[in-house]
């Protein structure tokens, strides 16, 4: 559906904020660029849009170039953080403004914005006449998505739709776009620096940094099987090791840390002994009191916080006071306290060496 070869993009003529990129978007897909601020993601999608243009490469859509193509003769769906509805036109004119654009008769327009509204729950006829201040921003920001596929599109950007919301509704509607992507089958580039948005929604997410993807999997794969240090960071929150490697068996190496306790790991940027690493390993995978953990170590535990669903424990471990351990909340009493010392651990394959980011 959507080709990028090659683009780089500079405002400067120095600096690329966007470098070499390729990549593909199937149809149907929903794909999320994910990164922080200044990676290059809002960048390559206003280059889609056409707001901006590729200092070098080609974009493609349905195999045709379309950097000299203005924007409005793209026909993409837009949804933007701030909503971008016409304060003075009614919710039913302003989702009938792109169908009139396009030559729609009035007839087949009102079915067509009907329909659209019904796709976001606001089809029941109390919402047609009113205007944009009017409404809340949750409701706002369903106009807009139901604007930008009410002349059915077959691709759709969204550029961070819902980072003005509060926690609750950002939620919902996360759940509810899935759904309304999944029934149309529309291609959707979908752009934030929210990771739970990029997993929840996503068939395959882009990690942008610097101008690069890092990775780009699909959710799951992202989380379990991270390629490098900064994804493994950026994806979910992280526990850190910094060491040497001291001996490689196949898939496994053992890392000597700056404390001198030797922990074993799963290969993944490791090329040879000597070389330093950054051990990655997910707070829910660290068990306290282990029962068939492949490595033990001791550690102090710092801080305690309740969280409902589990307790966040903070530790000592191997230097790092940093540590964190999440501990289901099963409802039975938990006897851990601040200042004692438990053995904890973790399978192997949990825990991944990769590129070193240490001092």
């Amino acid at each position: 559906m959507v080709l990028f070869e090659e683009v780089q993009k500079s405002y400067d003529g120095e600096t690329l904020v966007v470098k070499n990129l390729n990549l593909s978007l199937g149809r149907g897909e929903f794909m999320t660029m994910l990164g922080p601020s200044g990676s290059g993601k809002t960048t390559c999608l206003m280059m889609v849009a056409g707001f901006e243009t590729a200092t070098h490469g080609e974009i493609y859509i349905n195999g045709k170039p379309i950097n000299s193509v203005p924007p409005h003769k793209r026909g993409i769906g837009m949804v933007f953080q701030n909503y971008a509805l016409f304060p003075h036109m009614t919710i039913a004119e302003n989702l009938a403004f792109p169908l009139e654009v396009r030559g729609i008769n009035k007839a087949d327009a009102t079915k067509k914005v009907q329909r659209a509204l019904d796709m976001v729950q606001m089809g029941d006829g109390s919402f047609h006449g009113r205007r944009p201040a009017q409404l809340s921003g949750g409701q706002q920001q369903r106009v807009a998505l139901a604007r930008a596929l009410v002349f059915e599109p077959e691709l759709v950007l969204m550029d961070e739709p819902l980072g003005a919301l509060d926690k609750q509704l950002r939620e919902h509607m996360q759940y509810e776009i899935k759904h309304i992507h999944e029934s149309l089958g529309v291609s959707v580039i979908y752009v934030t620096h929210d990771q739970s948005e990029a997993l929840t929604m996503s068939d395959r997410v882009a990690v942008f940094n610097d101008g690069v993807i890092q990775q780009l999997a699909p959710p799951e794969e992202l989380y379990e099987k991270p390629q490098n240090s900064f994804v493994a960071q950026f994806i979910g929150e992280n526990n850190t090791l910094h060491g040497v490697v001291t001996d490689i068996k196949g898939n496994e190496c053992k890392v000597r840390i700056a404390d001198g306790t030797e922990l074993k790991a799963e290969r993944v940027n490791v090329d040879a002994v000597g070389d330093k690493t950054t051990i990655s390993l997910r707070p829910e995978r660290v068990e306290i009191v282990p029962g068939k953990a492949g490595d033990t170590v001791e550690a102090v535990i710092e801080e305690l916080i309740y969280l409902g669903d589990h307790i966040r424990v903070r530790m000592n471990v191997c230097g790092n006071d940093e540590f964190v351990a999440k501990v289901r909340n099963r409802g039975e009493r938990w006897d851990l306290k601040v200042g004692e010392r438990r053995k904890i651990g973790w399978n192997v394959s949990d825990c991944k060496a990769l590129d070193y980011t240490g001092p």
